[in-house]
């Protein structure tokens, strides 16, 4: 009730989290606890008059706290954007919005030093250390926060004993996988296995029972794909594949509704081991269950994949054939996710044996993660669904979230042999654990994908766990075909689809079409995002989003093949960090999809690129921040660099700026934009002028809303169309 109220009730004579001091001060939540009486005060008594209850959302950040800067100018709260925040969202993702006030609150109590009470019968349920402890307890990664930093036993880390788990031998009990099967150098002739498919329709594999050491047979059966809210006896039980394709080309025959077709060895393996010798085992694969050669199937197929993962009995990740060490990763994951298991091995001084094998586990460990299938863009949609995940490497299996917690305990293991050890130890591999921390099984729209602390109504605030959160954190994984970098999100942030050949508003719909080339796919989706939340945050995170190998694409589209090697997602600070609104709350130009390699705006132009300065500065936290520390400029280095404009203002310009370069305020930009005017052989039917973006700029006069106010007052500025190429 308190949640609601401080969400939907709008007190005209008091701005809400004014007082409200985000910190991690001991009056934090007595503050809290007195303004979320006030609200519930304030609400009895306008109910209690009669009066109605206003229903303006109010903005509240991750953990349901009020806004702390409200008076701050902003964007126009608009449902249709997908905010992240606001009351529906909050109320549909009550238990995770619980679930991240309870973490939250455990790293703070973390940074505190607490000591447990002196009498052991002072159990009061108000202790601080009491909830520090609770909270330890129901932590989903590890009830273990600290290791040893000593390296000697002591009261606190005792020596470990005889039968400590780390000095028995270690040994990997599974070999290789081996997948009997013909090698085929060349292409088969094209087998006649593929039906149409009707709307709602889709494919699975039925393995024929057979022993392990035969080739493998299967057939293709034709089913209606799953629909959740419908009786679930009614419809074909099948577990579907999450494996990662490879790059080598086809070469093991299998036989298929009795024709021999070639797959791939990845898959060929992964057949194998599922496969039973006395059952038969029905599966989805993508591979063989969607006739790749057709374009149109494809298309169809594709948009239907969110329904068949969430449709399948289970989820069965695929991480390849049994190497040397797989098996003890495996071993040690499940060993690691018991509590006591856990202690003994990180709350205990060890002997140099049990650092030897404990460095034996990690690096079996660290190799494990580094498989290609953990940078899948598709594996986010299929582990996200899944009603069970089970993980499989050769014959060894555990559960999904075995796999997940243990990566997120490989830090401690590593510290552990860091400070313990005198072992020399590799840099700890921290791009290979990255996408695991973008994989939440039950994952729901409207829920943060990048968990980090971002500024309330900053450009996230509005986009947070939506398409384009989405969207951002693909740049840490990999896709084969780059088109994927999109279609493989749309069903999580819940995009309408239609199908390619269909005709169809422009503001509404999303096309999944493999006959359009990357350029077209991502220029489309730029303006299906622009058309639909009507402002230009997308043109906000170019800078991070464009390098040298993005001349394919148009200027005013983000390239989503650009890995965060590049630049990191937090380092997209005009996205994340900063609460601008340079446009008030002018509305971006309603995009024609089928005009190529255009985009329309309108726009005022307020200002010049003057002097470039060889320096730059940190992340500015707010519009009149001083500039500290200051850095020398490197080009190779920062995306941003210092300069003085024509009217004689400082601010931050994108790095490729030159003197020429004109600085505009676009409508339903929350950024200044540099733009670079363009020559064009062919001029445009409207004669208007076109411009090449150069990227997001930082000058805090023209921010926050002051322009567009000083427009409203009777400034007279020239307001035109034009055209981003």
């Amino acid at each position: 009730m308190t949640q609601l109220a401080r969400s939907i009730v709008s007190k005209p004579d008091w701005i809400p989290g004014e007082s409200l001091m985000q910190s991690t001060s001991a009056n934090d939540e007595e503050t809290q606890l007195r303004l979320d009486e006030q609200w519930i005060t304030h609400l009895l008594n306008t109910l209690k008059l009669g009066n109605s209850v206003g229903m303006d959302p109010i903005a509240v950040d991750a953990f349901g706290k009020l806004d702390v800067e409200y008076r701050n100018p902003g964007p126009e709260i608009n449902p249709k954007g997908q905010l992240t925040f606001s009351p529906y969202a909050q109320l549909l993702n009550e238990e995770e919005i619980k679930s991240k006030q309870a973490k939250e609150r455990k790293r703070t109590l973390q940074s505190f030093v607490l000591h447990p009470p002196d009498d052991e019968e002072d159990n009061d349920s108000n202790s601080l250390w009491f909830e520090r402890e609770a909270l330890s307890r129901r932590s989903s990664v590890s009830s273990v926060s600290v290791v040893s930093n000593r390296g000697q036993p002591s009261e606190d880390y005792p020596a470990c004993d005889d039968d400590c788990w780390l000095r028995r031998e270690l040994y990997s009990h599974h070999g290789a996988t081996v997948a009997p099967g013909e090698h085929v150098n060349g292409p088969l002739a094209p087998a006649p296995i593929y039906k149409p498919l009707k709307s709602g329709e889709t494919r699975i594999l039925r393995l024929h029972p057979v022993p392990k050491d035969q080739p493998i047979s299967c057939e293709l059966l034709t089913i209606q794909i799953p629909v959740e809210s419908e009786d679930s006896e009614h419809w074909a039980k099948y577990d579907a594949l999450s494996y990662c394709w490879g790059t080598m080309l086809p070469d093991r025959q299998v036989l298929c509704n009795d024709f021999p077709l070639l797959i791939r060895a990845n898959l060929y393996s992964a057949l194998v081991a599922l496969r039973s010798s006395t059952q038969i085992k029905d599966l989805w694969v993508d591979a063989l269950c969607i006739d790749q050669e057709n374009v149109a199937e494809r298309n169809m197929q594709v948009g239907l994949m969110m329904a068949i993962y969430k449709g399948a009995h289970s989820v069965v990740v695929w991480l390849g054939d049994a190497t040397a060490n797989s098996g003890i990763a495996i071993e040690a994951l499940k060993q690691l996710d018991s509590y006591d298991w856990r202690t003994s091995v990180l709350m205990h001084s060890h002997t140099p044996t049990c650092h030897s094998n404990l460095r034996v586990i990690y690096d079996a460990q660290a190799a494990l993660f580094e498989r290609s299938w953990f940078r899948r863009s598709w594996i986010r949609q299929e582990v996200t669904v899944s009603k069970t995940c089970l993980v499989r490497c050769g014959d060894d299996e555990l559960t999904w979230y075995q796999l997940k917690r243990g990566a997120n305990r490989l830090k401690l293991v590593y510290r552990k042999l860091e400070l313990e050890s005198d072992m020399i130890l590799p840099p700890f591999p921290k791009a290979s654990i990255e996408p695991l921390q973008y994989l939440v099984r039950g994952w729901v729209f409207g829920q943060p994908v990048i968990a980090k602390s971002a500024e309330i109504r900053s450009i996230w605030y509005y986009h947070g766990g939506s398409l384009l959160d989405l969207l951002m954190v693909g740049r840490v994984f990999d896709a084969t075909d780059p088109r994927d970098k999109v279609y493989s999100v749309l069903g999580l942030a819940k995009v309408p689809l239609v199908e390619a050949d269909s005709t169809s508003p422009d503001t509404n719909p999303m096309v999944v079409d493999y006959s359009k080339t990357t350029s077209e796919v991502y220029q489309y989706l730029a303006k299906y995002i622009i058309n639909r939340d009507r402002n230009l945050d997308i043109l906000c995170i170019l800078l991070t989003h464009r390098n040298e190998n993005s001349a394919d694409l148009p200027s005013w589209v983000p390239d989503w093949r650009v890995s965060t090697g590049y630049a990191g997602l937090l380092d997209c600070w005009d996205f994340f960090s900063s609460k601008f609104a340079a446009s008030g709350f002018t509305k971006a130009e309603i995009q024609d999809q089928s005009m190529p390699e255009k985009l329309l705006v309108q726009g005022l132009c307020l200002d010049q690129v003057g002097q470039l300065l060889d320096y730059t500065t940190s992340i500015p936290r707010g519009a009149d921040v001083p500039y500290t520390p200051v850095l020398a400029f490197d080009k190779s280095r920062h995306l941003r660099r210092l300069c003085r404009t024509v009217y004689e203002y400082t601010g931050l310009v994108p790095r490729d700026a030159r003197g020429e370069d004109l600085i505009f305020i676009l409508h339903g930009a929350k950024i200044p934009i540099v733009l670079r005017p363009v020559e064009s052989e062919d001029a445009n039917e409207e004669d208007l002028p076109e411009f090449e973006v150069i990227g997001p700029c930082w000058i805090p006069e023209i921010m926050f809303g002051r322009v567009m106010k000083a427009i409203e007052e009777g400034l007279e500025v020239d307001v035109f169309h034009m055209y981003l190429v």
